[in-house]
């Protein structure tokens, strides 16, 4: 139990500081030349990532339920960001995978 809150309380520490990287130099009103919709749009993958901390573009389309453009840009900015990175060199279904929140699921 005690094992689970530790982790549970890591897992929310790391999705502040990758929320945090989300936000704009400019103090947030503007993520990376996205409107807030972008920034929501991101923060709600990041709640995918906590899930699982690997994601397509169809499964994040699916979750976010915008068109495949609109997802590829938010995917892009977490990418960016240094939030997610590609698995491989494929260039047709790729996987992305956040390393941080999978070694702090790893750690458990």
């Amino acid at each position: 139990m005690a094992r689970e809150a530790i982790l549970s309380s890591r897992i929310e520490g790391i999705r502040t500081t990758l929320s945090e990287l989300l936000i704009d130099e400019a103090g947030g009103a503007r993520v990376a030349g996205h409107a807030l919709k972008g920034k929501a749009r991101a923060a709600a993958l990041l709640d995918e990532l906590m899930m699982n901390p690997f994601i397509t573009v169809l499964r994040a389309q699916k979750s976010l339920r915008v068109s495949n453009p609109t997802t590829r840009k938010t995917v892009e900015l977490l990418i960016e960001r240094g939030i997610i990175a590609p698995l491989g060199d494929r260039r047709w279904g790729k996987v992305y995978v956040s390393k941080e929140i999978l070694a702090a699921i790893e750690q458990k």
